[in-house]
């Protein structure tokens, strides 16, 4: 789904409030600029390594990736989209706030390459948005930890200088520029963001336009030895693919996928407008239980990582006379009954799925009207009936 750098537009000018519900390393550099063969200082990143005192809007508190509710249970989250521009700061504390008292553990946040590094590198300037991008990115991932949140962030989009104008979602022309890019990432938010995604649904043409298993291989595996120099021990997490795509996962394991992650993730969304409970055909990407052909894909493949759901969802919205199937829409009431009886049904029978992401936090302004009302809350910042349902669920023991 809607995964841009900073595409989305402003948002309106009335807000809501909610009711709250209760009352880097070491050497790094050094490592990593080693890995990709240039001097630290040649990245464009503070040689400290650190956040300027500037940057963050709240000081980050200590990772906070201990158990979720209780024991071997599923890991809850959602999507925050606090890096758009939809956003004000308050809104991104109010919500994030919100999140917290309800139970939720963690965040997937998207890191933007081209918000990141808008210009191309000259011998004077390493091209890094220092006024606006990485202290964007800086203050989402300070706010988000501040409050106990572990972070898991999506990094791709490409700048156009990078790939000739063909697009974000398009693939870098050199892969040089591609490991400069995640060597910055991986260095300034080591030990700040707890698992690294790489790329958001590589299979999708709005996401990977021209794209194909073997091109996505080769940016992940790209990506794989940076990020864990740069935070040894951190997942890597295969970017997520749109729908169960055995086949493209299949044919990216022919590529030589095989040891360049460490978590596989998938977008599990139902068919529009089904239950989760809805029997799957054999073979069709678009039903929830189909994962298990993900899993038959890693099985075969001697390759039984965990898996985590990065997005899963259901769009509250009315259908007009004509609406295509692929475009429909819940209730809202619906919306809350699907979500939580998904994360039901993983328990009981997807054992190997240890992560799940409600795609979204906030319902958004600018896409069409399926993309727009995937939140669990409003544009005003209102609840919608799937936020009461999700603190139930996740307060159970």
């Amino acid at each position: 789904m809607s995964v841009s750098s900073d595409a989305a537009p402003s948002p309106p000018s009335g807000r809501g409030r909610l009711l709250r519900r209760s009352g880097a390393l070491l050497g790094v550099g050094a490592v990593v600029a080693a890995l990709v063969g240039v001097g630290a200082g040649s990245l464009g990143w503070p040689r400290d390594g650190g956040m300027t005192s500037s940057t963050p809007i709240d000081q980050p508190a200590p990772p906070a990736d201990g158990p979720p509710r209780s024991q071997g249970r599923l890991l809850v989250g959602t999507q925050f989209q606090g890096t758009w521009s939809t956003y004000t700061d308050d809104e991104r504390r109010t919500l994030l706030d919100d999140l917290v008292d309800i139970g939720v553990k963690t965040v997937r946040i998207s890191i933007s390459w081209a918000m990141l590094q808008p210009d191309r590198p000259t011998a004077d300037d390493a091209g890094w948005s220092w006024t606006y991008g990485v202290p964007r990115v800086d203050s989402v991932v300070a706010m988000a930890r501040s409050r106990g949140l572990i972070v898991h962030a999506t990094f791709g989009r490409t700048p156009s200088w990078a790939n000739d104008g063909a697009g974000e979602g398009a693939a870098p022309t050199s892969l040089a520029d591609w490991r400069r890019a995640v060597a910055f990432v991986a260095h300034r938010y080591a030990g700040k963001v707890s698992s690294w995604e790489v790329w958001n649904e590589p299979n999708h043409a709005t996401y990977f336009p021209n794209g194909t298993p073997e091109s996505y291989t080769d940016l992940l595996c790209a990506a794989y030895p940076i990020l864990h120099a740069a935070a040894p021990g951190t997942p890597v997490v295969y970017g997520g693919l749109s729908g169960n795509d055995w086949r493209f996962l299949e044919a990216s394991y022919g590529a030589g996928a095989k040891g360049c992650f460490d978590v596989m993730a998938v977008h599990p969304y139902q068919r529009s407008g089904y239950s989760p409970d809805s029997p799957a055909p054999d073979e069709e990407p678009w039903y929830f239980s189909n994962v298990s052909l993900i899993r038959a894909v890693q099985a075969r493949n001697h390759d039984l990582l965990p898996v985590w759901f990065t997005e899963f969802g259901w769009s509250t919205h009315p259908n007009a006379p004509g609406t295509p199937e692929y475009q429909r829409g819940v209730t809202e009431q619906q919306q809350a009954t699907y979500l939580v009886r998904t994360l039901q049904l993983t328990e009981e029978r997807y054992p190997y799925v240890k992560r799940a992401y409600i795609y979204t936090t906030r319902d958004e302004t600018g896409f069409d009207q399926e993309n727009n009302n995937f939140g669990l809350y409003t544009l005003s910042l209102q609840p919608k009936p799937a936020v009461t349902a999700l603190e139930r669920f996740l307060s159970t023991s």
